[in-house]
């Protein structure tokens, strides 16, 4: 989970399993290098690579085939938005609102739905610990770590914390959403997203139903161009302004398409590693603690080894950036000089965005929003190693 996503429990995790292993060689080509040497090699990859792709991401009014999706996107590694790519579906008049999403999901024949919850809506995000309290999140939010240490942590500890998955009753859930107010009004700054990333679309029986009936196929380039192959997973995402995913990349080629509201992703391309201040963190959940007459939030440290995440998205003081901004995200300097810019693409109804493997992104969504993705596997060939590589010299240098 904290090198891609949830994935489905079938699904190996090849980029776990593959993870290279520096060599004597190396070690020796790190000893001669300084950070000012990374710095600044990183810097020029930005810019050269910012000089030869477009400065916004590419709008098509029409899906590419399946030939102009391989040779123009897929093998040269570049997000597009295209409209129409999904007109069969049937989610685009069955799921257009709030009643008809939970008059489609009573008539698949559940109840609840499977949620993320989190305060202020803070999942699968770092948070910064300082032995006292957590910084951006409520005083009263309780730190455990397991077997009673710190996690070698103390003062200063940066937490990589997953959501907490309840079940939820899709009325009150959706309800909740179009109103801006919790679920569960008791636990200060309850946020739900619908968002679990397992494949819950086709493996969920509450909600099957509206996969098989309402959506089905990927793009149609996108099933030809893998050759008929099926997804890994299709996920569904059901959430509001409150609903937000910090910055992180995915090992998979993401179909992302928007069947009500509005999505925003903020990318950069892979060869930003460096400026994405991956940080080592102790992984942890969010629980409830079911105290009365208020219930309260408790963040369960596990006693294992450090994950690194990005903690790009916090200000300087290490407070959790909500609202848009990109000029507050945090990002490593690079010789006194500005970050090259971010690519920052509005995905709206009926719309589709192919996102590709390994880019960094960070999505927010405005009003009630309706999304499905699908999930292929990626290649890890050559643009994987390089990625390591990078990762590697970075961490060495630390």
């Amino acid at each position: 989970r904290h090198t891609a996503p949830r994935a489905p429990p079938s699904t190996p995790r090849r980029a776990r399993a593959r993870r290279s292993t520096p060599t004597l060689a190396f070690g020796a080509f790190v000893a001669m290098t300084t950070r000012a040497d990374v710095e600044a090699a990183a810097l020029k990859a930005m810019v050269d690579t910012r000089a030869c792709v477009p400065r916004d991401v590419p709008r098509l009014a029409a899906p590419p085939s399946a030939l102009a999706f391989a040779t123009e996107y897929l093998a040269k590694n570049m997000p597009f938005v295209c409209a129409h790519a999904t007109d069969d579906w049937r989610a685009h008049a069955a799921w257009s609102s709030v009643d008809k999403v939970a008059e489609r999901a009573r008539a698949s024949g559940s109840s609840v739905i499977r949620v993320n919850v989190a305060p202020r809506g803070r999942g699968d995000a770092a948070v910064y610990y300082t032995g006292t309290r957590v910084v951006g999140l409520d005083d009263d939010v309780d730190v455990v770590f397991d077997g009673g240490d710190d996690g070698g942590g103390g003062e200063g500890t940066w937490l990589f914390v997953e959501p907490r998955a309840v079940d939820v009753d899709v009325d009150d859930f959706l309800r909740s959403l179009e109103n801006g107010v919790a679920v569960d009004e008791r636990i200060p700054h309850y946020r739900a997203y619908a968002s679990m990333q397992n494949d819950n679309l086709r493996t969920d029986p509450a909600l099957r139903a509206m996969y098989e009936e309402d959506v089905g196929e990927a793009p149609a380039f996108a099933t030809e161009a893998f050759a008929g192959a099926q997804p890994d997973a299709v996920n569904l995402w059901i959430g509001n302004d409150s609903s937000q995913t910090a910055y992180h990349k995915d090992y998979y080629e993401n179909f992302y398409t928007v069947v009500t509201g509005v999505k925003i992703f903020t990318l950069r391309p892979p060869c930003d590693y460096a400026m994405m201040r991956y940080t080592p963190c102790v992984p942890a959940k969010f629980e409830i603690v079911d105290d009365e007459p208020k219930p309260r939030w408790r963040i369960r440290c596990a006693s294992q080894p450090r994950v690194s995440w990005s903690v790009v998205d916090v200000d300087s003081h290490n407070h959790p950036v909500y609202e848009s901004g990109e000029e507050r995200m945090t990002y490593a300097a690079f010789a006194g000089t500005s970050p090259p810019p971010a690519y920052e693409v509005e995905v709206r109804a009926g719309e589709t965005l192919y996102l590709p493997s390994m880019w960094f992104h960070r999505v927010r969504q405005r009003g009630f929003t309706v999304a499905v993705n699908h999930w292929y596997d990626m290649h890890f060939g050559d643009r994987f190693a390089s990625a390591n590589f990078m990762r590697e010299v970075c961490e060495s240098i630390e």
